[in-house]
């Protein structure tokens, strides 16, 4: 079904169509100068509940001097989350949950991965109990440990 989508930027508003054929679907947008705001179905003509994640795009030459840089969202999460990782350098990675006792739950993630932003979904496993956990991340020379609650 088609979707109007107005991007308002610096230079002044941008329109969009977009085919929206499934329940969840992401898309990109290129816009010509940087983005102010974004607005889906204005007149509300198809959706009624909308969120919108608005960023910008990263150049390898634009990321910080720091090996990577990385965060996990939902969190709380309750079937899966979205991992974002910004790497200086192609670099070997590996993502592991850890539950609050130190055990390995699930290893999530065991790739070579370019330089620049990369963006994973990952599923939580159906018997993974609810409660607090650790999402652990390795590369070459750098491990780096964030909370993740898990929600049912």
């Amino acid at each position: 079904m088609p979707v109007e989508i107005v991007g308002e930027t610096e230079a002044g508003f941008e329109r969009f169509t977009i085919d929206n054929t499934r329940r969840n679907e992401t898309f990109v947008l290129r816009l010509q100068a940087r983005p102010i705001a974004v607005e889906l179905d204005p007149d509300r003509w198809i959706l009624r509940d909308v969120n919108v994640a608005m960023g910008t795009a990263v150049e390898p030459q634009d990321i910080p001097a720091k090996e990577f840089d990385w965060s996990v969202y939902p969190n709380p999460a309750a079937d899966g989350f979205t991992f974002e990782i910004i790497l200086a350098r192609p670099d070997h990675l590996r993502v592991r949950l850890i539950d609050s006792e130190g055990r390995v739950q699930t290893s999530l993630a065991d790739q070579y991965l370019s330089a620049g932003l990369h963006r994973l979904h990952f599923d939580l496993p159906a018997v993974l109990p609810p409660g607090s956990y650790r999402v652990e991340v390795r590369t070459d020379t750098r491990t780096d440990h964030r909370g993740l609650v898990v929600i049912r």
